[in-house]
């Protein structure tokens, strides 16, 4: 029986039982696939905001804004992965290599199970958004020491939590290369499979009518 909050794959796509699983490899370019969209798609933001709203408003007023932006893509980045492994079994980087998240029972994961698999992303992500809130702790600074100060330990924060990030996504690659299921650590943890599924090209997976 599957669990209520978990969205069915069709019967006709249910996974397979655990076995050789997607090699390491596909499973990287996937991961770096999203990545790179999610990096492309919070800077060009950025980009658009410091546009408009450089030149129209004051400095402190401009660093708020930056800093709440910064906190939201951060937050929409972690929620992208966690979501799209919830809701459909697979992000944008896994839909076109053709990978799939899935259940032993064939459903697409529950959302605990999708923040398991996804949880190795919060250090670079939190690191992020503290990094933004140290925006909005030198708002009104009265020195340029202190504002520069506090920049500096926001980009220190942020830095931290990418090398941590980097640091767990290597021991999971690690731990799926030895595996021989090609199942990591987080696999495991979240009890999900890992399966060539859905490549571009073929009708995406929908949720099974009752």
């Amino acid at each position: 029986m599957r669990p209520d909050n978990a969205p069915a794959l069709n019967r006709s796509e249910a996974a397979p039982a655990p076995g050789r699983g997607v090699s390491t490899s596909r499973r990287l370019s996937a991961r770096l696939i999203d990545l790179v969209l999610v990096s492309v798609v919070s800077y060009t933001a950025s980009n658009i905001a410091s546009v408009v709203l450089l030149d129209s408003v004051d400095w402190d007023v401009y660093r708020a804004f930056a800093a709440v932006l910064g906190i939201a893509v951060a937050l929409g980045s972690i929620g992208y992965f966690i979501a799209c492994d919830h809701l459909v079994g697979y992000t944008l980087g896994k839909r076109l290599l053709g990978v799939q998240i899935v259940q032993r029972s064939g459903c697409c994961p529950t959302l605990r199970q999708s923040f398991i698999r996804n949880a190795f992303l919060l250090p670079m992500y939190v690191g992020a958004a503290a990094g933004s809130v140290s925006l909005l702790t030198t708002a009104g600074a009265d020195s340029l020491a202190t504002t520069v100060t506090g920049l500096a330990a926001g980009g220190a924060i942020s830095l931290l939590g990418t090398i941590t990030t980097i640091g767990i996504g290597v021991y999971l690659l690690i731990t799926i290369h030895s595996s021989p299921e090609d199942r990591g650590l987080h696999d495991t943890k979240s009890d999900t499979i890992v399966t060539a599924r859905s490549p571009i090209g073929t009708p995406a997976l929908t949720p099974a009518r009752n």
